[in-house]
């Protein structure tokens, strides 16, 4: 027996046309949604390399702030062995000017030095170098000698400063005073 279609031509154009379109629809969607997918994935991956960049700025920046530093560590360095070479060279000789000269600057006109005494501080190695000075005076009352022992401690450059002994004589109808003050100095140069 032969089927009859009783339907129109145009009709199963019309299906199968319609068909097409929806298939066509839907692959347009699907590419659709695979491009906005890739493109939110591209904008990611963007966010996460302009943060990953970010950090590796603010690195740079903090690794250039420490290698300025360092720099200026090793500039200091070399400036102290600079100095540590001349104070070679020049030896103790600086260093009495120096003691003689803030020696000068502290004692008051009535005292008078009759002694000094410098030797290197051998037990002060670890903390850096120091001289150990010792130093024999007269002074005409105890206000003279408390005095000077005040501007002897006041002063950065002298350390441990102690009176060893004080004793009076007399010296031609005079009461005098003889004493003996010891203090290490610091030679090495101020952070």
């Amino acid at each position: 027996m032969r089927e009859l279609d009783f339907l129109p031509g145009w009709y199963k154009q019309s299906v199968r046309h319609r068909r097409i379109v929806l298939w066509q629809s839907g692959a347009t969607a699907g590419i659709a949604l695979g491009i906005f997918l890739g493109m939110l994935l591209i904008h990611h991956r963007a966010e996460s390399a302009k943060a990953s960049l970010a950090s590796l700025q603010t690195g740079l920046i903090e690794g250039k702030s420490r290698l300025k530093a360092m720099d200026e560590l090793t500039d200091r360095q070399k400036h102290w062995l600079a100095q540590e070479r001349l104070m070679g060279k020049l030896g103790l000789q600086v260093e009495a000017a120096r003691l003689i000269r803030a020696l000068d600057t502290a004692m008051p006109a009535e005292v008078s030095l009759v002694g000094l005494q410098i030797d290197a501080d051998e037990t002060a190695k670890p903390a850096g170098h120091r001289l150990r000075v010792r130093l024999q005076g007269v002074a005409p009352t105890d206000a003279d000698l408390a005095n000077f022992m005040i501007r002897l401690g006041e002063l950065p450059l002298f350390e441990q400063v102690t009176a060893g002994y004080v004793k009076e004589f007399t010296e031609n109808g005079h009461v005098l005073r003889s004493f003996e003050v010891s203090f290490s100095m610091n030679l090495n140069p101020p952070i």
